[in-house]
């Protein structure tokens, strides 16, 4: 696909499903006060931020490059990102080359732009993964945009992103 990353592989994709799994499995035996799946969905993103609110530890050998990439594919699952691994292994979610504006982000090193080494920060994860969205509807069309709103919604957006989903619907041409 490009010369600074490649595609990755049925084991690296088996290797987001173990984490996946791993992070599932964690999930499940705390009793949970909500579902999540890890499978790609909003809650995803929740449940982690719930895990290190509550100090509750991650599945044994997995850290936080393992639970923004969990992010990343809930990113992937409501764009048109695809997953990369550039030369040194990292995981990279992009717009696919023969789109326009160009669009990647590392999501591992997008968390900790957002604070994400430091697991007392409050909604890590969702900081990280509305940055990366509020970033995306910059550089797309608006039609590319429309599973997003979620990220902005009551009570995950709170108070602090309350215009949002009224500046997400006028650039959708939903208002005026």
């Amino acid at each position: 696909m490009n010369d600074w990353a490649r595609k990755p592989s049925v084991e690296d994709f088996q290797t987001l499903r173990e984490i996946a799994s791993s992070f599932r499995e964690a999930w499940r035996a705390i009793r949970p006060p909500f579902p999540a799946g890890f499978e790609g969905e909003f809650e995803d993103v929740l449940a982690l931020d719930y895990m290190d609110y509550e100090f509750l530890p991650y599945p044994e050998g997995l850290e936080t490059a393992h639970a923004a990439m969990l992010c990343g594919e809930v990113l992937r699952k409501v764009t048109d990102l695809v997953w990369l691994v550039n030369a040194t292994g990292e995981w990279i979610l992009a717009r696919p080359e023969e789109l326009d504006p160009r669009f990647a982000i590392c999501p591992s090193a997008r968390l900790h732009e957002a604070g994400g080494s430091d697991p007392s920060l409050d909604e890590r994860y969702l900081t990280f993964v509305q940055r990366t969205a509020m970033e995306y509807v910059v550089v797309v069309q608006p039609e590319d945009v429309q599973g997003l709103q979620t990220f902005f919604q009551p009570p995950c957006g709170g108070e602090r992103l309350s215009r949002v989903p009224s500046q997400l619907a006028r650039l959708l041409g939903h208002t005026s």
